[in-house]
């Protein structure tokens, strides 16, 4: 895993135990760039989800990080209704 991106993860409140097991259980997440998955991050904040969730969706769906940008964003665009709690309600839907 590039260690930008390693660092990245940190900030969002995961230990390396958590990003461990996030690379074991999203192998693409070697080959993510920190750019990306900031990027990603950057597209759930601004439609309202709050930053200290964050974490959980990464934790629950690690592959989000790895998505062309512009597919989070339209998945995002296509929830009808409450935008934070349906992806807290299904994180596969990023």
């Amino acid at each position: 895993m590039d260690l930008k991106l390693k660092k990245f993860l940190k900030k969002l409140n995961l230990d390396d135990d958590e990003i461990n097991n996030l690379t074991t259980v999203c192998s693409g997440l070697e080959i993510t760039s920190e750019g990306r998955a900031k990027e990603n991050v950057r597209i759930l904040i601004d439609s309202g989800f709050p930053l200290c969730d964050v974490s959980f969706v990464v934790c629950a769906n690690p592959a989000f990080l790895c998505n062309d940008p512009i597919d989070t964003k339209s998945s995002i665009e296509s929830i009808d209704g409450d935008v934070e709690q349906a992806i807290k309600n299904d994180p596969y839907i990023l």
